[in-house]
């Protein structure tokens, strides 16, 4: 059962729900990371913080759809990117208190498949975005400036889109995974939990 999918919109394609999804969460990480960048002011906001959110969105949104996308096409299947209205709505709210809690989509398998594929396709998307997210956290060790604090940002997105994703609520991946293989699943929640807080995301 699909407790997530909210949505209001009956009438509407794959694409424009990633827009949709890409831009509100886009805005919503914008609002949330403002306390990251110095010396924050509208200007920043606006010239800053505004296409970094986006960047981060689109980085985020896209690596999850892509490696699932990867996989799936390697084992003969489809896969849907469906928006959760309610997901998206909840984002802006929570990031004005300086957080986000926020599910805007999620990507699924079309059609017939088992437990294991379905599986390893669904732990490809938290996977890939702890990957990313762990090395952009180490880019902004190094970096300083306005740059460490842009790495920050992509990072942190990308680890909490991997955290949320790996809730144990249908239809998200962290549901298919659980089905497929509890003990991967336990293992892949606690390192995208770890990383998120100990790399200093910890805004859950």
């Amino acid at each position: 059962m699909d407790i997530l999918n909210f949505n209001i919109r009956q009438h509407h394609s794959a694409k424009e729900d990633f827009l949709i999804s890409f831009i509100v969460l886009g805005l919503a990480l914008s609002i949330a990371y403002r306390h990251i960048i110095s010396g924050y002011s509208p200007e920043k906001f606006l010239f800053v913080l505004l296409p970094v959110g986006f960047l981060s969105s689109l980085i985020a949104i896209g690596v999850s759809y892509g490696s699932m996308r990867f996989l799936s096409e390697r084992y003969g299947y489809r896969i849907n990117f469906t928006l959760f209205t309610s997901g998206i709505i909840f984002a802006l709210v929570t990031s004005i208190f300086g957080f986000i809690i926020s599910l805007p989509g999620c990507t699924r398998v079309i059609g017939s498949v088992n437990n294991e594929i379905e599986g390893k396709i669904a732990l490809s998307s938290p996977l890939m975005n702890i990957v990313l997210g762990a090395i952009l956290s180490a880019f902004s060790f190094i970096s300083s400036g306005t740059l460490s604090e842009i790495f920050i940002i992509i990072s942190g997105s990308s680890l909490m889109v991997a955290v949320f994703s790996s809730l144990p609520v249908p239809p998200l991946p962290g549901y298919s995974i659980l089905k497929w293989n509890f003990y991967i699943y336990i293992i892949e929640l606690a390192f995208s939990v770890t990383f998120l807080v100990s790399l200093g995301h910890g805004f859950i």
